[in-house]
């Protein structure tokens, strides 16, 4: 008998204007990297602990499989907001998923012209030092102004087929 486990999960995004109201909506679903699905193994079945996840902004280019967070050559890092990535906090798992639904990843947007193309979750707060863990396109590069604000939820699923 063969039973196959599928991870990965979905970004849902949203941009609002400084005055509250949407200028954008974007859902991704994401490519779980060779690394992350490496560190993955590591962290569920050898003494490797992982202290924390945190979203980050993606610009335009395609996402692949084998990039990391050291080396993603197609596309970079937006970094056009206060502060460093913001923390993954999601609640506990239910039903094969977690989900950070209740403690959004919120960006404040400081230049405008800002161009996003998509998200990530690594494991560090700043720097390439890390693990790029998942990583997702929208169909469409997205631009934002100063004082927007994104929301990022990720829902992250395993189940077995």
């Amino acid at each position: 008998m063969k039973q196959r486990t599928k991870v990965g999960g979905v970004f849902q995004v949203v941009c609002r204007r400084s005055c509250g109201k949407v200028r954008w909506r974007e859902q991704a679903g994401n490519r779980v990297t060779n690394e992350g699905l490496d560190h993955l193994l590591d962290v569920l079945f050898s003494s490797v602990q992982q202290a924390g996840f945190y979203v980050g902004l993606k610009g335009a280019g395609a996402a692949a499989a084998d990039d990391t967070l050291a080396s993603h050559s197609a596309w970079a890092e937006v970094t056009a907001y206060a502060g460093d990535r913001k923390a993954y906090s999601p609640s506990a798992a239910a039903a094969g998923s977690v989900s950070n639904a209740a403690s959004k990843a919120r960006f404040s947007i400081n230049a405008d012209g800002t161009e996003v193309a998509g998200v990530f979750l690594a494991t560090t707060a700043s720097g390439s030092a890390g693990v790029l863990l998942a990583v997702g396109d929208f169909a469409l590069l997205r631009v934002c102004g100063a004082g927007d604000t994104i929301e990022v939820v990720y829902t992250f699923s395993a189940a077995g087929a």
